[in-house]
C-alpha cells in the first residue's frame, strides 16, 4: 500500500497522539491504539477467501472468510492480539486499551475465547505475571482499576495485607505511597481460542470492537496557509511553514484538493472567529495482520462510515463551542490498485473493493469535523 494515492470525502468521529510540528497542535490529545487482524498461531494452508471491514470512530467490524482448500482438515490457534499497554494519565482509559469489548462469533453464533496475558516491569521487561497472579490481582484491568470516592482506586491491590502492599513498593509494581497503589507493568495480551477448518469447505468469522481512537486538536489556519501554499499565494517563509505544519495531514495523504475543500469548510464556513483550533481524529487498523494468511486476500471490500450519516443531527463540541448541524471531512491513503475504485454509498458511506488484494500497509483514516455546507436557500434568507 503506497501512501501517494490519496482519497478524501465527507464522514465522522475521536483518537490521538501523532508527531507533527508543535505549532499546529493545541490543548491535549490522547494516542490511537492500532489494531484488528486475526493471526494464526502457526503454519496454515487457510486462505481469505473474503474480507469486508467496516470502521467508523466508534465500531470496527470485520467479516472473514476461511477457506481451507487442501484435503485434510487444519486445526489451529487463531489470536487477535492487543497491543502492549500501560496505566499513565496520557494514555486512553484500560477498557478502550484492553479492547474490553471485543466480540466473536463463528458461524454467525457467539463464540467463546481465551485471554492469554502476561505482565512486564522496566525497560527490560522483567516477567511479573507469577506474582500478580499469585496475589489475585487481575493484570488486564490493574487490579480493577477505577474511581470511587474522587480518587483512583485498585480494589484487588488495596484489599491486600500492608506487609504485601511494601512488598510490591518496593520491587516498583505499584506505587511508593498509600494514594497511589496503581499498578506500574505493562500488560501483554491477546484473544485466543481453537479453529478447525474443514477440508474444502469454508469458515466464517466476525468480530468487533471499539477502535482506540486517537484525538488532537489542530489551529485552524494550517489550512488556509496550505491552501495559500498549494495556490503559491504565499512567500517562502510562510512556504517552509506550511511545508512543516503539513505533516498533519500528509499522515492522511491529503491532497491540494482535500486542503482546499478543508479551508472553505472548516475555516470560512462559520467556526466562531475566537475558536482558533478544530478537532481531528483518526483510526488505525492492522490490516498487514492478514499477510499472515495463505495467498493475501481474495475478495476485499473496505467501508468507512459516519456515526452521523445524514450529518443534521450530528453535534460536535470543542471546550464551550458547541456545533449543530456537521459532518466530517475523511482522507485517507490507499494502494495503487483502488485507483478509480472508490465508491460513495447511502448515507454518506465510501466503498474500496479489491480482488486478489496483499496489503503491505496499515490503514490510518483521519476524520475532520466540519460544518454542514450551507444551502443556496439558507444564503438567500440573509
Amino acid at each position: 500500500m503506497k501512501s501517494k494515492t490519496v482519497f478524501c470525502a465527507v464522514f465522522l468521529f475521536p483518537m490521538a497522539i501523532l508527531l507533527v510540528s508543535p505549532a499546529v497542535l493545541v490543548g491535549d490529545g490522547l494516542p490511537s491504539i492500532p489494531a484488528g487482524g486475526l493471526i494464526p498461531l502457526g503454519k496454515t494452508g487457510v486462505a481469505i477467501a473474503k474480507e469486508v471491514i467496516r470502521i467508523s470512530p466508534k465500531k470496527v467490524v470485520v467479516d472473514d472468510a476461511f477457506y481451507n482448500d487442501s484435503d485434510r482438515p487444519v486445526t489451529i490457534e487463531i489470536a487477535f492480539p492487543v497491543p502492549p499497554y500501560y496505566e499513565d494519565i496520557d494514555t486512553p482509559p484500560i477498557p478502550s486499551q484492553s479492547f474490553a469489548d471485543f466480540k466473536l462469533y463463528i458461524e454467525g453464533k457467539p463464540a467463546s475465547f481465551k485471554k492469554k496475558v502476561r505482565a512486564t516491569l522496566g525497560e527490560k521487561g522483567k516477567d511479573i505475571t507469577e506474582i500478580l497472579t499469585a496475589d489475585k490481582i487481575d493484570i488486564p484491568s490493574f487490579g480493577h482499576l477505577g474511581e470511587a470516592n474522587h480518587r483512583t482506586v485498585a480494589p484487588d491491590i488495596e484489599r491486600l495485607p500492608k506487609a504485601e502492599q511494601e512488598r510490591l513498593k518496593a520491587m516498583g509494581l505499584i506505587g511508593s505511597d498509600d494514594f497511589d497503589l496503581v499498578g506500574a507493568w505493562t500488560v501483554h495480551m491477546q484473544f485466543q481460542w481453537t479453529q478447525t477448518f474443514t477440508a474444502h469447505a469454508t469458515v466464517h468469522i466476525h468480530y468487533e470492537y471499539t477502535p482506540a481512537a486517537g484525538y488532537e486538536s489542530a489551529e485552524r489556519d494550517i489550512f488556509r496557509l496550505l491552501s495559500d501554499y498549494y495556490e503559491g499565494k504565499v512567500d517562502w517563509v510562510a512556504a517552509i511553514e506550511a511545508r512543516d505544519v503539513s505533516k498533519t495531514l500528509t499522515d492522511f495523504c491529503a491532497d491540494p484538493t482535500f486542503v482546499r475543500n478543508a479551508e472553505r469548510q472548516i475555516v470560512s464556513a462559520g467556526r466562531p472567529e475566537n475558536e482558533s483550533a478544530t478537532p481531528f481524529y483518526w483510526v488505525d487498523y492492522t490490516l498487514t495482520a492478514d499477510d499472515k494468511w495463505k495467498q493475501g486476500i481474495g475478495d476485499f471490500t473496505l467501508i468507512v462510515e459516519p456515526d452521523n450519516p445524514d450529518g443534521e443531527t450530528g453535534t460536535s463540541q470543542t471546550g464551550d463551542f458547541v456545533m449543530k448541524g456537521w459532518h466530517q471531512l475523511i482522507s485517507f491513503c490507499l494502494p495503487d490498485e483502488a485507483l478509480g475504485k472508490v465508491e460513495t454509498l447511502d448515507g454518506n458511506r465510501l466503498q474500496v473493493h479489491l480482488t486478489g488484494f496483499i496489503p503491505d500497509k496499515d490503514l490510518h483514516i483521519g476524520f475532520f469535523d466540519a460544518p454542514l455546507p450551507k444551502s443556496p436557500a439558507s444564503d438567500n434568507k440573509k
